[in-house]
């Protein structure tokens, strides 16, 4: 019987202790689990400004390219329609623009009258889209990408009328940048190991990634898709998505674009388990810590 009675009073001991730790060990669970939320929103936030840094410089790869056309627009030169006079213009210009690859200019119609890089050929723009774009809308725009064809030189142009006095367009001039040189804009963006960063145009193909891969530019980016579900409601954002392998992945997307809609999205993406890393381990501390607590609450 006494040592039935010593038995009960010890179980009735851990319960009061079980009853008087319950309450600090919620307690910490809850603040566990408040700093891991806080953690994860970090993450997003660190994810997010690495898309807007890689949007910004997109960004001003294309101001760079409208500050450009829209001065050769206004110079007598241009405006004089003497093409032969242009084309002088624009091969003294694009050594002092080593970003670009060819400058030119073309007619409403869409022949090429001048260019700054020869052509063995005449050559119409009629059916690039940066080229309707600019007819359509009498302002500057930005092309989609381009494949390089026979010289293997994949592309982006940029197009910029020139107005006559009632408005009407009277040519064309535009700039075209390989992409490798997009592909300059990404490299000051620091990326956490394992992580991606693609600038795609607004049909959802690369146009630059980082880190540089094997990968072919020009193809339609697996993130494209799912950025667009979501993009129609917001300029910016972050979610979790599945990638084209089945793990988890973080994406954040930042919009490049003008008035006249999108121009194309800058996307980082990091695997869950490296965006979230600092988040778990302070949770997983804490669980950790919570339960040496309870351990030595019920030893003692």
């Amino acid at each position: 019987m006494k040592g039935f009675a010593a038995t009960s009073l010890r179980s009735r001991l851990i319960f009061l202790v079980i009853l008087a730790v319950i309450p600090s060990l919620l307690l910490v669970a809850h603040l566990s689990a408040v700093g891991r939320r806080g953690g994860v929103a970090a993450a997003e936030s660190d994810a997010l400004r690495l898309a807007q840094l890689a949007a910004y410089g997109h960004a001003r790869l294309i101001y760079g390219a409208r500050e450009l056309l829209t001065t050769l627009a206004e110079l007598k030169e241009f405006r004089s329609g003497d093409p032969a006079a242009t084309t002088v213009m624009l091969e003294k210009l694009l050594p002092y623009y080593r970003m670009y690859s060819n400058l030119g200019m073309a007619t409403p119609d869409g022949k090429v009258v001048s260019s700054a890089v020869p052509s063995k050929e005449l050559e119409s723009v009629m059916d690039r889209v940066w080229f309707r774009e600019v007819l359509r809308t009498r302002q500057f725009a930005v092309g989609e990408y381009q494949s390089g064809g026979a010289d293997g030189r994949d592309t982006l142009s940029f197009g910029c009328p020139m107005l006559d006095t009632n408005g009407a367009v009277r040519a064309v001039v535009f700039a075209t940048v390989q992409l490798f040189s997009i592909g300059r804009q990404l490299l000051p963006v620091e990326l956490p190991v394992g992580s991606e960063s693609v600038v795609v145009d607004r049909q959802g193909l690369v146009l630059a990634r980082q880190p540089p891969s094997e990968q072919k530019l020009g193809v339609l980016a697996p993130q494209s898709g799912i950025i667009r579900s979501v993009a129609t409601e917001r300029l910016e954002g972050t979610m979790r998505a599945l990638a084209p392998d089945g793990s988890a992945w973080l994406y954040a997307y930042s919009l490049v674009g003008t008035k006249y809609g999108a121009d194309g999205y800058a996307i980082v993406g990091i695997p869950l388990k490296t965006a979230y890393a600092a988040a778990n381990r302070l949770l997983r501390d804490h669980l950790l810590g919570l339960a040496v607590v309870f351990l030595l609450a019920l030893a003692a």
